[in-house]
């Protein structure tokens, strides 16, 4: 069994080359235009509302904002939203677990997607204790 750890991202342009997103793993609930597996099924990404022009280059910076829930629970286990600022992270400077670059990647600006990231590409069996607990594979 899987203990699930999973992110959910909403993003959307806030200048040239910047993706402004929010992380939210509860499941998914409402309407969405488009959903993507993602990763031999590791991940699954909901568009929420459509970007516009090309996915965020290799290497690019974005700026998210979001909330990280553990699958099933209302708390997050982190959020921008609580520290009040969103942040910027370099794709493919291993800054972010693997779900969330491949995610990210898949994005255009103005998008809003949410994203159920498995633990194989998320915390792994290690976890982050207390707060994630590893996963059960």
């Amino acid at each position: 069994g899987r203990s699930g750890k999973s992110a959910g991202w909403r993003a959307r342009s806030k200048g040239p080359g910047k993706n402004t997103g929010n992380i939210d793993s509860r499941p998914h609930q409402g309407t969405f235009e488009q959903t993507k597996t993602l990763f031999n099924a590791r991940a699954r990404e909901w568009i929420l509302r459509a970007g516009e022009g090309p996915q965020v280059p290799e290497g690019a910076s974005v700026t998210v904002h979001y909330n990280a829930y553990l699958e099933f629970n209302e708390e997050p286990y982190d959020s921008t939203y609580m520290r009040g600022k969103p942040e910027t992270f370099r794709l493919n400077a291993y800054q972010l677990i693997q779900g969330l670059e491949i995610g990210i990647a898949t994005m255009k600006k103005k998008e809003k997607s949410q994203f159920l990231i498995s633990p194989e590409l998320a915390y792994k069996e290690l976890g982050v204790p207390p707060r994630i607990p590893g996963s059960k594979i």
